[in-house]
């Protein structure tokens, strides 16, 4: 999408946590105003950890693939903090913006989140 300065808006995503959706929280909020500022703006529906996998969420990226590699902004909520930086480690981004995102150990249900970023080495 251009801007009102003819300029491309990078595209960005917003990443909601563990058992959330993308009406939740304020994240329909910030996606309003980004669109009023011409983001082009997605909010992916990632399923819960209980009936879900990080190779899912991993793969709900995929129709995204092209836009993914332009440099996108991210936005991220609990569990989508480690999720964007996982994401991070293979792609480069114009910014990402983590917010309330964890620490402390991770029970072995959720490890495969975070195992290999290097964040996690630090908690």
């Amino acid at each position: 999408m251009l801007g009102k300065k003819g300029q491309r808006m990078p595209e960005v995503f917003i990443f909601h946590g563990v058992f959330g959706n993308p009406q939740e929280n304020w994240f329909p909020w910030l996606k309003d105003e980004l669109q009023k500022r011409d983001y082009p703006v997605t909010v992916p529906h990632f399923l819960s950890i209980k009936n879900d996998a990080f190779s899912h969420w991993l793969a709900a990226m995929n129709p995204y693939e092209d836009i993914l590699k332009r440099h996108c902004i991210f936005v991220a909520h609990s569990l989508g903090v480690p999720f964007a930086l996982r994401l991070l480690e293979n792609q480069k981004a114009k910014a990402a913006f983590l917010v309330s995102g964890f620490t402390g150990a991770l029970n072995s249900e959720l490890s495969e989140y975070t195992d290999s970023i290097a964040f996690h080495e630090f908690q």
